[in-house]
């Protein structure tokens, strides 16, 4: 009995520290380190928050909004918070442990932990991802109206259809101009009659509306909102307006969800 005992006892001790190593690797880091990842991050346009190794736990995604760090007031040490939306549009504010927060790379999401060569087990190796529920990033497409635009996710609902856009002010302008977008923009499958209606916009103003950029060759990101097509295609259109600088995409593919 003494001897069995003493096997359970190590092995929950044995359990525990291998939970306790895996938990917040990279959640306190140093501050050139926090600096470091806050920069890189900046030049991604989303996450995926997944501790491979911890039980019941589901992939996150979050668009990237805000980013910042913050001292813990414990032994100098910091922690980066990524302020961004989830799946469905919610904000989010979440403090992020480097070790299991993936960016895309190469076709592959990996940890920022690895990319930034910090000392981690992320859990997992490498990965891609080929659905999450509805949502498709950096979708192809045929054409589009301006170099200006690009779709970085788009996401179906049963009930709508929401297109994250990401849209660079033009340099010519000392300021960067301003953007707004028409109320009568619509989608529509590529091979179809049916139009479907904006039903709201975030980020960017509706016509006569205007947002102003800060800067010249600004990056700045919006979402429009529209009904779920009932017999939605493999193939969408986004069509603003048929002049020169309204934002048109067309033959968007949403034959794989998550490249």
């Amino acid at each position: 009995m003494i001897k069995l005992l003493l096997k359970s006892t190590l092995f929950i001790v044995a359990f525990l520290f291998v939970q306790v190593t895996h938990a917040d690797q990279l959640a306190y880091i140093r501050l050139d380190q926090a600096k470091a990842a806050k920069e890189y991050l900046e030049t991604q346009s989303h996450v995926i928050v997944w501790c491979a190794c911890c039980e019941n736990e589901d992939q996150q995604y979050l668009t990237i909004e805000n980013i910042y760090y913050k001292n813990v007031n414990y032994k100098n040490l910091y922690q980066v918070v990524l302020q961004g939306k989830d799946i469905e549009g919610n904000l989010e504010t979440v403090n992020l442990d480097l070790a299991y927060t993936h960016v895309p790379k190469d076709g592959y999401y990996h940890t920022v932990g690895k990319l930034l060569n910090y000392d981690c087990d992320p859990c997992t190796q490498p990965f891609k991802i080929d659905s999450l529920n509805g949502l498709y990033v950096n979708p192809t497409y045929g054409n589009r109206s301006s170099n200006s635009i690009h779709i970085l996710d788009i996401f179906v609902s049963s009930d709508f259809i929401m297109m994250h856009i990401l849209y660079k002010s033009p340099i010519e302008y000392e300021n960067g101009g301003w953007s707004r977008i028409n109320s009568d923009v619509y989608i529509k499958n590529s091979e179809g009659k049916a139009k479907y209606s904006l039903l709201k916009a975030e980020g960017i103003a509706i016509a006569p509306n205007i947002t102003e950029s800060d800067f010249a060759g600004q990056h700045r990101s919006f979402r429009l909102y529209f009904p779920r097509i009932p017999d939605l295609s493999k193939s969408i259109d986004m069509i603003e307006c048929v002049e020169d600088e309204c934002f048109n995409f067309f033959n968007i593919s949403l034959a794989k969800k998550f490249n």
